[in-house]
């Protein structure tokens, strides 16, 4: 990156976070922080180890609170203390849980994390990283994904370096350096961090990467066969901020999203959910035609890179896809998402050598609309036909539908 396109990046983040700064943040609602922070971390120190639901809930509703507009308030991280997320937790092995909290609270053992989160849903880098906060809020900061669009607003050179994605120990590290590099320059107190990034991540950024190509295979959709509570499937799977006021947590929303638009297109549909459980998100299942489809729904304003998360890929395709194998079906993986960048090929090809999933597909999610949408305009266009998307493999934009489901 050249000298002077840094330079406009710096200058518009100084001017940015000063008005943030000045719109959003009060002392007395940093101190107010501060004393939350401070009885969650206390639940930590005392009960860790042998923590039970009920500490958990009192850790979560103090962490979660937050003063603004002159009252208390809940929600400062958003869906990771609300209720879906706290329900999946109290289905989470108490002896598990505390495992992970004692190896992230007591020996910051981020090289572990993903190893310990494998049979925990319901907890995600959200919660861990908070822990890391709690621990030591000079040395660490929160990893969401609304911050990490803050962080990358901020710094747009950035783009490449880091992802909300595995390995959680090289993407927090990455992250939680970038977040410190801006602490410092701008002279932010622990408690400001997340307000400024959040704020900042809703505003225009240089963030553009793989745009361009969405935009153009989005055309090609007709949305006036496009059902509502299907239609911005594309917007949310490209982590468009304008939906963050509309949904509660847009993530659930898209992968509640794409298992409808399963079901429309004639599959039975099993959703799993989100969580870092070795599952994924949906499957699609295909009984007359034996094939089921594993589906992943990847919100990414900057677009989704497989990188290395074909190790958790191969991970649960040997326990979920395996299980269709020995059942006589033919077993496809898909990630959906708004754009892709990246080169996949190597990590495409290790998944199909696994020799679970016969093709990986990287389905642009205006494809998968493209697709509902001829599903609506001709109902005669069956599973057998459909099949042929997923057979397909590799990235597959809407442009490439019509002539695959209809040769």
């Amino acid at each position: 990156m050249s000298s002077s396109k840094s330079s406009v990046s710096v200058l518009s983040a100084s001017k940015d976070i000063d008005e943030i700064r000045r719109k959003h943040i009060s002392q007395e609602r940093i101190e107010r922080r501060r004393v939350y922070e401070e009885k969650a971390r206390e639940i930590l120190v005392r009960s860790i180890g042998a923590l039970s639901y009920r500490h958990l809930d009192g850790f979560l509703d103090n962490i979660d609170s937050d003063f603004s507009e002159g009252k208390e308030s809940k929600g400062r991280f958003g869906s990771l203390a609300g209720t879906p997320n706290r329900n999946r937790l109290h289905e989470c092995d108490l002896e598990k849980v505390n495992e992970l909290f004692s190896a992230v609270f007591n020996q910051e053992a981020i090289d572990k994390v993903d190893q310990l989160l494998e049979h925990l849903r319901g907890v995600g880098y959200g919660l861990v990283s908070l822990l890391l906060y709690l621990k030591n809020p000079d040395k660490y900061n929160v990893f969401l994904n609304r911050v990490t669009r803050g962080i990358l607003a901020v710094y747009p050179e950035k783009v490449s370096v880091f992802d909300y994605a595995e390995p959680f120990s090289e993407n927090y590290m990455a992250f939680n350096d970038a977040v410190n590099q801006m602490r410092i320059k701008y002279g932010l107190k622990p408690q400001e961090v997340d307000i400024v990034l959040t704020v900042a991540g809703t505003k225009p950024s240089q963030v553009t990467v793989a745009r361009e190509k969405t935009t153009q295979s989005a055309s090609i959709v007709d949305r006036d066969y496009l059902p509502p509570v299907i239609a911005d499937i594309d917007k949310l799977a490209s982590g468009d901020v304008a939906l963050d006021s509309k949904y509660k947590d847009p993530e659930i929303a898209l992968e509640e999203k794409i298992s409808i638009a399963g079901k429309m297109l004639g599959f039975e549909v099993e959703r799993l959910g989100q969580g870092k459980g070795v599952v994924p998100d949906a499957i699609y299942r295909a009984e007359k035609d034996r094939y089921v489809v594993l589906v992943d729904a990847k919100s990414r304003m900057d677009g989704y890179d497989l990188g290395r998360d074909y190790r958790t890929v191969m991970d649960y395709l040997e326990r979920t896809g395996r299980a269709f194998q020995n059942k006589g079906f033919k077993v496809y993986y898909t990630i959906i998402s708004g754009s892709f960048r990246g080169d996949p090929k190597e990590g495409i090809k290790r998944i199909e050598k696994l020799g679970v999933a016969f093709r990986m597909t990287l389905l642009d999610a205006s494809a998968l609309l493209r697709l509902v949408e001829l599903k609506l305009k001709d109902p005669n266009l069956q599973l057998d036909a459909i099949e042929n998307v997923f057979y397909e493999g590799g990235i597959l934009r809407a442009d490439k539908i019509e002539d695959l489901v209809k040769p």
